[in-house]
């Protein structure tokens, strides 16, 4: 057994996120006025999302800096996933040695 201090060896669980008890109560309320600001969208009195315009900004200044739109792998990045991984065992952890450890 390896026995290898990680970053989730002393992990304690969160308290639950408010956020998602909001949409709870959104689901829940009947309104038809109602209005769900809690989870980073914003509609128009249409329903149809509204895209604030900072949001419109910074797409441009991506498009201008990157401008192929190119998609990451089905399972993400191959190099964030291996810096991930690193950074939650230690580089040094026998099981990434052993290549024991995957991700996505």
């Amino acid at each position: 057994m390896d026995t290898t201090s990680t970053i989730w060896t002393d992990l304690v669980a969160a308290p639950p996120d408010p956020v998602f008890g909001l949409i709870h109560n959104f689901i829940a309320d009947t309104n038809p006025k109602k209005v769900l600001l809690g989870v980073g969208i914003y509609k128009g009195e249409d329903g149809k999302p509204y895209v604030l315009n900072t949001v419109k900004k910074a797409e441009r200044i991506m498009m201008e800096k990157y401008n192929d739109k190119e998609y990451a792998f089905p399972d993400g990045i191959p190099s964030f996933r291996q810096h991930a991984i690193e950074l939650s065992w230690g580089k040094e952890h026998q099981a990434i040695k052993d290549q024991r450890v995957a991700s996505m």
